[in-house]
């Protein structure tokens, strides 16, 4: 199972034949109003849309005409308890006329307002638990998927969820400012690249043991080498290189992994595991699909901090939410 010789691509997933193989498809080709693939991302349904762009009058998010408008007409910007990520909150909170609290207000004064707010962390986690256990909407902001980092300037920005959700057909306009080139698909690969949720995540979930019984898992279905690589790893170590996939939760990293043509296996689903497999007895028959597709979607949820603060954002949201 260890060997790296150079294979084809479909040489290497030849035996793969319990699971459909998603290769880069031409979208061109592709036919109006398709659902290709349909999983669940916490409570809503997750598709990957082939449509005709944010003009399609179809939608697969479960939102309904001018949802982003009655969202914010009725918001609350909440400041968490420190961070960097409160300068995004206020530079949204500016483009409209919003009112700006603190986490501990929002709670006693204001929960009965949609919130907005960064993170996870510093109280932003608390808020974000009480509105899905109540059924109710919110809007996350977090660092971005392509070029990101605060001395960047870009983030993303997720409806009811951390990340974005369904996958529709849009431009590629957005994604090619990024000017990232992506590596073919790789093709043989010494170690499995297991990437841990990070320490907040975990203490956040129900996944204190991911790394012991993600490790465990993969070894049921794979004898390869099993290299680690968290938050804290050395940044001048590509371990990357010689990866036949890579194992996540969900994180960028399984961008990361894309960009360089390595096959992601995720332990939970997610907008990351809908190009690539769910569950570790696909470790090594890992699914591979339209990154491109998906690229292009994320790039439509991600904005910079002048769309941000100049209301750019907003109207880009509400073209493809509502």
């Amino acid at each position: 199972m260890s060997e790296s010789k150079q294979t084809s691509i479909s040489e290497r997933f030849s035996n793969c034949i319990d699971l459909p193989i998603i290769h880069d498809v031409d979208l061109k080709t592709s036919s109006k109003g398709v659902n290709s693939h349909l999983i669940n991302s916490n409570k809503r349904a997750l598709k990957i849309y082939i449509g005709t762009g944010p003009e399609d009058p179809d939608r697969c998010f479960e939102t309904s005409p001018g949802f982003i408008k009655t969202f914010l007409d009725n918001s609350i910007f909440v400041f968490n308890q420190g961070g960097l990520g409160n300068s995004v909150i206020q530079s949204f909170a500016s483009s409209t006329n919003a009112k700006l609290v603190g986490v501990e207000s929002y709670f006693k004064e204001f929960s009965g307002y949609n919130p907005v707010f960064w993170g996870s962390i510093r109280g932003s986690h608390a808020i974000r638990m009480y509105r899905e256990l109540s059924s109710l909407d919110y809007i996350h902001l977090d660092h971005a998927y392509f070029t990101r980092g605060h001395n960047k300037n870009n983030y993303r920005i997720s409806i009811t969820n951390t990340h974005a959700s369904d996958i529709k057909l849009v431009p590629n306009d957005r994604f090619s400012l990024h000017k990232i080139k992506l590596s073919k698909w790789r093709s043989a690969g010494e170690h499995i690249l297991v990437c841990p949720p990070s320490k907040t995540a975990l203490a956040n979930s129900n996944q204190k043991t991911w790394l012991e019984s993600t490790i465990l898992e993969i070894k049921k279905y794979s004898d390869r080498k099993i290299i680690i690589k968290n938050k804290n790893s050395l940044a001048d170590i590509d371990y990357f290189k010689d990866a036949w996939a890579v194992v996540t939760d969900i994180s960028n990293v399984a961008i990361d992994s894309y960009v360089r043509g390595i096959p992601v296996v995720a332990t939970s689903q997610s907008v990351y595991s809908s190009i690539g497999s769910v569950g570790l007895s696909n470790i090594e028959c890992p699914r591979i699909g339209d990154r491109e597709l998906l690229f292009n979607w994320l790039a439509y949820n991600q904005f910079s901090l002048d769309e941000i603060r100049t209301g750019e954002a907003t109207k880009i949201l509400t073209h493809i939410y509502g």
